[in-house]
């Protein structure tokens, strides 16, 4: 389980990369696991899945363990998530998961090849920021498209094992 932007779960509007965990045969949804925000639940209801006006059986339009991009529409006060499936375009799906896909890299080597310590640092001080900076406060803000410009234009000290680290990551990003 990985939470790629160190938030507890998304904001609404947001795009994210979902598991289909369960079809709901009395309310007519499912529910998903948000693959970018540690597996945490979500749900989508039978107004959600599709813009057509008439289904005969919405079970055929969604499979246990498909990977669907989701939008988020609302985040209840008991942190309850509601998606939508609907409206969703095909430029945007692909970005989406093209994304999810390169930071799931990252993740992924860091779990494996990188000290605790350090990959805590790392992602703390460098990847959770990066990926949050349209959300994070104005002071932390840099006008950085790509994590390289980022990291130069953010006045982190690095250590010389964090930058080794730091230089896999930006060869598997960019």
């Amino acid at each position: 389980m990985v939470n790629f932007y160190g938030r507890t779960h998304p904001n609404p509007g947001e795009f994210t990369v979902c598991r289909i965990d369960g079809i709901c045969d009395n309310s007519g949804g499912f529910w998903v696991e948000l693959l970018e925000y540690d597996n945490r639940a979500g749900f989508v209801g039978l107004s959600e899945i599709t813009q057509a006006k008439w289904l005969r059986n919405f079970k055929n339009l969604v499979t246990v363990g498909d990977i669907e991009v989701m939008q988020v529409v609302r985040v209840g006060n008991n942190d309850d998530i509601d998606l939508t499936k609907r409206y969703i375009s095909e430029q945007t799906k692909e970005e989406t998961l093209s994304k999810y896909r390169t930071w799931k890299r990252v993740y992924d080597y860091l779990d494996r090849m990188v000290p605790q310590q350090e990959r805590d640092n790392v992602v703390d001080d460098i990847v959770h920021p990066y990926l949050c900076r349209d959300t994070v406060a104005a002071d932390k803000v840099t006008t950085a498209d790509t994590l390289s410009e980022w990291v130069e234009n953010s006045n982190i000290a690095l250590e010389n094992a964090t930058k080794d680290i730091l230089s896999t990551v930006l060869q598997l990003v960019e």
